[in-house]
């Protein structure tokens, strides 16, 4: 069951999601909204050598966001204003399942 349950999510994840999730495990902190932005598009222009940016605007980082949360692959701390987040062991498990594959 758990299997079924990590393949599934793996399934739905988009690569945005990915990538913000990947970020997330890399940083092992909460980071705030703004910051993890540009970590994701930063990382991504790195490695994939992009020009482009891969999350375009606050509009569509939010959305991924929501869903994440959603999903439970994300906490969400907020103090004030500021949304910050954090990778959850659940989110963590899918993102490593989508690197290795079913086991």
């Amino acid at each position: 069951m758990k299997v079924d349950v990590l393949q599934l999510l793996h399934q739905r994840l988009t690569v945005e999601s990915t990538w913000i999730l990947a970020v997330l495990l890399d940083e092992k902190r909460f980071v705030p909204k703004e910051e993890l932005w540009q970590l994701v598009n930063d990382c991504h222009a790195q490695k994939k050598g992009s020009q482009l940016p891969l999350i375009k605007s606050r509009h569509y980082l939010d959305n991924f966001m929501y869903r994440l949360e959603g999903a439970a692959l994300v906490n969400l701390q907020k103090i004030g204003q500021a949304r910050l987040y954090q990778i959850t062991p659940l989110g963590e498990a899918v993102l490593k399942f989508n690197v290795k594959g079913a086991n």
